[in-house]
């Protein structure tokens, strides 16, 4: 896994036009408006494991961005594995795979749509298997 220092260090302090730091207590670190071509990203969240390992990201986009975060959601982590749709929240997709998840939803926000990743922590996979 990714280490929060290295994210913090050559991605986020240097993509993000407001960057909340990475906080221990909370595991988490937050951008706000990252530099990405052909995204309108709004905020990338990184969740972090106590050791300090990646566990996770969400991201939210400005609605404007879904059709390219879809299409690029579906070259990451291939068709989906639920595919629903609801009148508040749009077309929502759902992937899950050995030891992780992703989520697509067209309309988290009135203005954004939201791609969330969660993995299983390394520790954790190791006494699973």
């Amino acid at each position: 896994g990714t280490r929060a220092a290295v994210l913090t260090q050559q991605l986020l302090t240097k993509r993000c036009a407001s960057f909340t730091g990475f906080s221990e207590r909370v595991g988490l670190a937050i951008c706000h408006y990252y530099r990405d071509e052909g995204l309108n990203i709004l905020t990338v969240r990184f969740d972090f494991e106590p050791d300090d390992l990646l566990a996770g990201y969400g991201l939210s986009v400005a609605r404007n961005s879904y059709s390219a975060i879809r299409r690029q959601a579906m070259e990451r982590f291939g068709a989906p594995s639920v595919r629903t749709s609801f009148l508040w929240f749009g077309e929502q997709l759902f992937w899950t795979w050995d030891g992780g998840e992703a989520r697509l939803i067209q309309k988290c926000t009135d203005e954004a749509a939201c791609l969330e990743v969660r993995s299983l922590a390394v520790g954790q996979k190791g006494r699973e298997q």
